[in-house]
């Protein structure tokens, strides 16, 4: 009973505490509430979700689920271990040491190593972007079906096709408001450019406008294995309290229910799902995979709006980012240049000691932000044997944000025993919002 609640004014009335039986999947439930005063003046009734107490991976599942550090962070109590090193990158063709392929992955980016595994009969879970795939960011609220002549705005609801994945959190084939962490901020894939439209188990509707094939969540066979990829906002502070994150990557890593059903998921060649590499002539790539990087997001690139972005900030000292290269492409030379691509940015923030620069774990040199309006900025070791390079290709929020190449010089003898280096960038201040970003490029042909 409510004696004195304000009209015009927004304000507490009191808590309703259900008690939630003991579930095996989530149920919907319907709330309902009237205002009387002496008599029924007006009822409302919204649902809600009850979830299971527990939501986490099983052995009907897989007897072990392989997974990168930003997701074994995202669900710490899940048991997840980490991926195995895949063996020397030394001598790529000949019979090195691979990924095991009856396994299950689920990573937020996708490394040549494990879709190779995948290509063998893994089954992966991707919960980010695919380099060869384009996409779109979108927001939970929609835009009017006759409005969509920008792919910015070409966003009218969704639709959630039949699948033992999702049929126990939707009802009428649509994401309801459960959903809005997981969709503000998503992206829905361009499938056009696909080899085969895959199999779409949530789709973004396009408007009247501007149809289009925009799947946000789809699952496609690569050779002897299954690839599910979601575009859903997995990371966002929001999804991470919601128990319905966890119920949707526990069931995307169950197997199809069966063979026929397997056989049905439309397929993509392995060699769509790994980025091309090309580089300017006595260059090596920068960029092999990701060792360490806590902060990992989706973001502005010099070639994509959406470009993953392993983060290192100067918010708070060690925030680092730790990656390992391709071997030299040049062994004989005195010096190996390492490219890859990333960005440094929020210029207007205040400027502290900087970021330093290790290879091998052995710190080199340090670098912080250009001067405002550069093209490019170089930085060298105290000894001159280590030189850092970044050229600017683009500039993106009003001139704060540098987004280009870094091209990172070093002695070939200075090189581990298989020709790579392991590089880390590390923040050394504190109380800045100055970043670093690695974006896992590899293909630089112009």
């Amino acid at each position: 009973t409510v004696k004195d609640a304000p009209i015009g004014e927004v304000s507490s009335i009191g808590e309703i505490a259900l008690p939630v039986p003991a579930l095996e999947k989530p149920e919907q439930v319907k709330i309902a509430v009237s205002l009387t005063a002496n008599a029924p003046i007006n009822r409302n009734f919204w649902t809600s979700w009850f979830f299971p107490a527990e939501i986490r991976p099983d052995a009907t599942i897989a007897p072990a689920i392989y997974a990168d550090e930003m997701i074994r962070d995202l669900f710490p109590d899940w048991n997840l271990q980490p991926i195995p090193e895949s063996g020397d990158a030394q001598n790529e063709k000949q019979n090195e040491k691979r990924l095991p392929a009856a396994a299950v992955y689920v990573v937020s980016w996708l490394n040549p190593e494990v879709a190779e595994a995948v290509n063998r009969g893994a089954r992966c879970v991707l919960l980010g972007d695919l380099e060869n795939l384009d996409s779109i960011r979108i927001t939970y609220k929609q835009t009017w079906w006759k409005a969509g002549d920008s792919e910015s705005q070409n966003h009218c609801g969704t639709f959630v096709y039949p699948d033992p994945l999702t049929d126990a959190v939707t009802r009428d084939h649509w994401c309801d408001g459960a959903w809005c962490e997981l969709l503000d901020g998503a992206n829905k894939f361009k499938a056009e450019a696909a080899p085969a439209a895959p199999q779409t188990l949530i789709r973004a509707l396009p408007s009247l406008v501007l149809v289009q094939n925009t799947p946000l969540v789809f699952r496609v066979r690569v050779g002897s294995g299954l690839l599910t990829v979601s575009g859903l906002n997995h990371f966002s502070d929001g999804a991470k309290k919601n128990p319905l994150n966890a119920w949707l990557v526990r069931e995307m890593l169950r197997p199809v229910q069966s063979e026929a059903a397997k056989a049905s998921i439309p397929a993509w060649p392995v060699e769509f799902l790994v980025p091309k590499t090309a580089l300017p002539e006595g260059l090596t790539l920068g960029f092999r995979k990701v060792l360490n990087a806590p902060h990992c997001s989706s973001g502005f690139a010099y070639y994509s709006p959406n470009a993953p972005m392993f983060i290192a900030r100067q918010k708070e000292a060690g925030d680092l980012v730790t990656w390992q290269t391709n071997p030299t492409a040049t062994p004989n030379a005195p010096t190996t240049t390492f490219l890859f691509a990333g960005g440094l940015g929020w210029i207007s923030q205040p400027a502290t000691e900087g970021f330093e620069l290790s290879v091998n774990d052995r710190p080199v040199l340090r670098f912080d932000l250009p001067e405002a309006g550069a093209k490019s900025a170089e930085w060298k070791s105290a000894d001159g044997s280590v030189t850092l390079r970044f050229d600017v290709v683009k500039m993106e929020s009003r001139g704060e944000d540098f987004l280009g190449r870094f091209s990172l010089t070093v002695p070939t003898a200075s090189l581990l025993s298989n020709g790579t280096a392991r590089i880390t960038v590390k923040s050394l201040g504190n109380g800045s919002l100055r970043w670093f970003a690695l974006n896992p490029l590899r293909n630089f042909e112009e």
